[in-house]
C-alpha cells in the first residue's frame, strides 16, 4: 500500500505484471515488468506517495538487450501510472547476473529517505541507498557464510534504528541510521534446547517504536492424522516443535523479553511479509505456516485468536489509519474491515 493510503499494488502473472488499484477497486491498472526471471519478484514498495513504484528489475521494453541490462539491476523505479522504467540502480556484481544482483529485502525508513536492501549475493551485504538521488552512501557486511544472510530488514518509526534478522542463529543485528554502525545484537532464540537457531524470516515494530516482534521461520504447534500427515488443528495427534512460542516481543531500549505466543502452527514462510502491527491499536494480525489470518494483542493474556482462513495467503497489511486490514490470495486481494466488536464477531 502507498504510504497515502491511495494505492495498491500487487505482481501478477508470476512477477511479470502488476496490478495497481485502489483500494475501493475503482481504479485498476496493469503494467507490465519486463525480466528475464519473473520468478524473481521480491520486492515492490510505493515511493514519492503513489506516483511511483520500487521493484525487483525490470526493463524498458521487452526485447533482450533491454531484460539483459536488467540482469545487472538490484531494483528498478517505475512510472506507477505509465510503467515506464525511470531509473535502473546497480547491483553489486556488474558482470554477474540477477542471482548476484538482484535484492531480495528492501525497507524504506519512515521517512523515505533511505532505503536499505539486501541483496542475493553469497556474500551477505545491505545496501544503504539516499533516495533524493538513489546513491549508495553505504554497505554494511553481516556475518559472513549462510548463516549470517539476511532475512528480514526493519527501520524503527523514530528513524533511529535499522534492525537486521541475521541468518540461521536466531538473532537480530541493531544499526544507526545515519552512521550505520552497528549497535549490538539481541539473542532472540537463543534457548539451550534449540541445538541449531531458527532462522528470524521477520521484524515488526511497534507504531510506537519501543517494542520489537521477532518471528521463527519454524517451530509452534502442529497436528498429525494416522498417517502422519498435517491435519486441521485440534484433530490428530499434536506435537510440539521448537521453539515453542515462534513469535517473541522484546523491548527495544532494554533488549528484554516482553512477550511470546505459541499454541499455533509456527509461522513458516510468512514471517517475512504476513505480520503487521496496527498501527492505532496494541494489537498484531498475522499468517500462520496454515495461512490461518490470527490476531493477538501481546499486552494481554491469552493465545491468538484465529479470524480467517486463508491457506494462500502470504502478505499482509494494515491501511495507514488502521481502518482496514488486507491479505493476499489466489483469486484477488481480501479486505477486512477492523472496528469494535459486534454480535460477538
Amino acid at each position: 500500500m502507498s504510504p497515502d493510503g491511495e494505492r495498491l499494488a500487487t505482481y501478477v502473472n508470476f512477477g511479470v505484471g502488476i496490478v495497481i488499484l485502489s483500494p475501493d477497486g475503482k481504479y485498476v491498472k496493469q503494467i507490465h515488468r519486463y525480466s528475464n526471471f519473473g520468478l524473481g519478484a521480491d520486492i515492490l514498495a510505493f515511493f514519492a506517495g503513489h506516483n511511483q513504484l520500487v521493484t525487483s528489475p525490470a526493463a524498458e521494453t521487452n526485447s533482450q538487450e533491454d531484460r539483459e541490462k536488467a540482469d545487472q539491476a538490484a531494483f528498478s523505479i517505475l512510472d506507477a501510472e505509465s510503467g515506464k522504467v525511470l531509473r535502473s540502480i546497480p547491483g553489486p556484481n556488474p558482470v554477474g547476473g540477477p542471482p548476484e544482483n538482484a535484492a531480495h529485502l528492501l525497507a524504506f525508513s519512515p521517512d523515505q529517505n533511505y532505503v536499505a536492501v539486501a541483496y542475493a549475493v553469497r556474500d551477505p551485504l545491505i545496501g544503504i541507498y539516499e533516495t533524493n538521488d538513489w546513491r549508495l552512501i553505504a554497505t554494511i557486511r553481516t556475518h559472513a557464510g549462510m548463516h549470517g544472510k539476511p532475512h528480514a530488514l526493519a527501520f524503527s518509526p523514530d528513524w533511529r534504528l535499522l534492525a537486521v534478522a541475521r541468518g540461521d542463529w536466531g538473532g537480530v543485528e541493531f544499526y544507526s541510521v545515519g552512521t550505520w554502525e552497528a549497535l549490538g545484537t539481541l539473542q532472540a532464540f537463543d534457548d539451550p534446547a534449540i541445538k541449531l537457531g531458527p532462522v528470524v524470516n521477520g521484524l515488526v515494530f511497534s507504531p510506537n517504536g519501543s517494542m520489537l516482534i521477532v518471528c521463527s521461520s519454524s517451530g509452534g504447534l502442529f497436528w498429525f492424522d494416522a498417517n502422519q500427515e498435517l491435519t486441521a488443528p485440534g484433530t490428530g495427534v499434536p506435537r510440539q516443535e521448537l521453539p515453542a512460542d515462534p513469535l517473541r516481543v522484546f523491548d527495544v531500549q532494554t533488549r528484554k523479553r516482553i512477550a511470546t505466543l505459541g499454541g499455533f502452527p509456527g509461522v513458516g514462510i510468512n514471517g517475512k511479509r504476513g505480520i503487521a502491527w496496527s498501527p492505532n491499536s496494541g494489537y498484531l494480525a498475522f499468517l500462520d505456516s496454515l495461512g490461518a489470518l490470527r490476531l493477538w494483542n501481546p499486552l494481554e493474556p491469552g493465545l491468538s485468536v484465529v479470524a480467517a482462513q486463508g491457506r494462500h495467503s502470504h502478505t499482509l497489511f494494515f491501511s495507514p489509519d488502521g481502518s482496514s486490514l488486507f491479505a493476499d490470495g489466489l483469486n484477488g486481494i481480501g479486505v477486512f474491515e477492523v472496528g469494535p466488536q459486534k454480535n460477538g464477531n
